[in-house]
């Protein structure tokens, strides 16, 4: 049986209510640094 591992992961999105929340999450808790952030996707 072949076995696929994840070997690295450059980045990830997760969409958020809260932004600046989440952020700080993150950030401060997490130890995450921003790569990038869009306000595209506002309704």
């Amino acid at each position: 049986m072949d076995t696929t591992m994840i070997k690295n992961v450059g980045q990830i999105g997760i969409p958020v209510k809260d932004i600046n929340r989440a952020l700080d999450f993150y950030k401060e808790k997490l130890g995450l640094s921003l790569l990038f952030n869009t306000d595209s996707c506002k309704r």
